[in-house]
C-alpha cells in the first residue's frame, strides 16, 4: 500500500496544527529577546542561549554525534547562523519587536535572488515579483526615519542578519541530503553558543540572572533552538508544503502582535503598510510556484476533467 500523500494523511488538521504552535513559539521570541536585553548584552545572551541548546540537542543526537561529515557541515551553517543571530538580537537594541519580525522575514524572498547572485540558480517570474513587493515594504518601513533624518542603525542590522539567514537557508537546501540532522543541528548550535562567547570581549557584558531572563533563556533554548524544530520535521512530513509555507507566513504578522501585547510596541501606518507588502512578497515566493504545479498536475492528460 502506498503512503498517504501529505494533503491526505489522517494527521494533517493535526500537523497544521503543530505547525501554527511552532510558528506562535517562534514569533514571540522577537519580543521576548527584546525584553531580555533588558537584563543581558547581545552576545552574553546568545552564548547562554545556545549553551544550553547544544546540551539539549546534543543529548537527543548522542549516537550521530560521530558522523564527522555531519558535523563538519553543520559547523559551516552554524557559522551563518551565528551571523544572523548576532546582527538580528544587537538589531533589536535599536528597533522595535514589531519591525524586526517583519524585517526578519525577508530572509524568504532574498533567498532566490541569492541563489541567482552565487548559485546561478534560476530563478522564476513570481520570486522576482516577490522580491520586489519586499524591497517596497522596507522602502516604507525606512522612509518615515529617512525623511525626519533618524537612524536606521536597528533596520539596517536586521537586513543584515535577514541575508545570512537566507544563506544559512540556500545552504541548508545544499547539505541536507547528505547529513545526519540531529548531529548537524547539534553542531550548528554549538558554533552559535562558542562564536557568541567569543564575541564577548568586544561588548559591554551585562548578565543579571533574574527570573524572567532564566525564563527566556530556558524557552529560547530548548523551545526555540530544539523542541519548534523536532515539531516541524514531524509536522511537515504529513501535511502539504503549501499548507505549511502559508502558517508560516503568519509568523512577521504573530511577531508584531506579540509585541504589541507584550511590549505596547506602537503600530504606527508605516509598520502596517510596509509589513504587508512584505508578507504578500512572501506568500508570492513560497505559493505562487507550488499553486501552480498543483494546477498543472490537475490539467494534465492523465486528469483531463481537472479534478484535485
Amino acid at each position: 500500500m502506498s503512503a498517504a500523500a501529505p494533503d491526505s494523511h489522517p494527521d494533517r488538521f493535526r500537523a497544521d496544527l503543530v505547525l501554527l504552535l511552532a510558528c506562535l513559539g517562534w514569533a514571540s521570541t522577537f519580543a521576548i529577546v527584546k525584553s531580555a536585553l533588558d537584563s543581558a548584552s547581545p552576545n552574553a545572551f546568545l552564548a547562554a542561549r545556545f549553551t544550553l541548546g547544544t546540551l539539549v540537542a546534543a543529548l537527543v543526537a548522542r549516537r550521530s554525534l560521530r558522523d564527522l561529515p555531519s558535523l563538519k557541515a553543520g559547523a559551516i551553517l552554524g557559522l551563518f547562523l551565528w551571523v544572523g543571530f548576532a546582527l538580528g538580537t544587537w538589531g533589536l537594541r535599536y528597533t522595535t519587536a514589531t519591525r524586526s519580525g517583519f524585517i526578519t522575514s525577508l530572509c524568504v524572498v532574498l533567498v532566490p535572488v541569492l541563489g541567482f547572485l552565487v548559485f546561478r540558480q534560476r530563478v522564476p517570474a513570481c520570486a522576482w515579483a516577490g522580491a520586489a513587493l519586499a524591497a517596497a515594504g522596507l522602502t516604507v518601513l525606512s522612509a518615515p526615519a529617512l525623511t525626519a533624518g533618524g537612524s536606521l542603525l536597528g533596520d539596517g542590522l536586521t537586513v543584515a542578519s535577514a541575508v545570512a539567514y537566507a544563506f544559512h537557508l540556500l545552504l541548508i537546501s545544499r547539505f541536507a541530503p547528505r547529513v545526519i540532522p540531529s548531529a548537524a543541528v547539534t553542531a550548528q548550535l554549538a558554533v552559535v553558543a562558542v562564536l557568541s562567547a567569543l564575541s564577548l570581549p568586544f561588548e559591554d557584558i551585562r548578565f543579571e540572572l533574574t527570573p524572567a531572563l532564566a525564563g527566556t533563556l530556558v524557552f529560547t533554548g530548548v523551545c526555540a533552538s530544539a523542541l519548534f524544530l523536532f515539531m516541524q520535521l514531524w509536522a511537515q512530513a504529513r501535511t502539504s508544503a503549501v499548507r505549511a509555507a502559508l502558517i508560516f507566513s503568519l509568523e512577521p504578522l504573530l511577531a508584531a502582535l506579540f509585541a504589541r501585547a507584550l511590549l505596547a510596541d506602537p503600530l504606527q501606518p508605516e509598520v502596517w503598510q510596509g509589513g504587508a507588502l512584505i508578507l504578500f512578497g512572501i506568500l508570492v515566493v513560497e505559493l505562487w510556484p507550488r499553486l501552480a504545479i498543483r494546477r498543472r498536475a490537475a490539467a494534465s492528460p492523465a486528469n483531463p476533467e481537472g479534478l484535485p
